[in-house]
């Protein structure tokens, strides 16, 4: 369980296995992804664009920047 903010509900992957990825390399969606499984079913944690509902508090997109 997520002892973190959760980012990614599909797949339970918190803010810190998101930054752990960026710290590790990862510079894109697509690396996040293949690293962590995050944004990989209903896409809501990307952006905002997917999440229509604000229904996340954090977006791999912002964390990219």
């Amino acid at each position: 369980m997520c002892e973190d903010i959760l980012v990614c509900e599909c797949k339970n992957v918190c803010l810190k296995e998101i930054i752990n990825a960026i710290q590790n390399g990862a510079k894109s969606i697509e690396d996040i992804q293949n690293s962590t499984n995050a944004g990989t079913i209903c896409k809501m944690c990307i952006s905002k664009e997917y999440d229509v509902y604000g229904e996340r508090a954090v977006h791999i997109k912002e964390l990219l920047k």
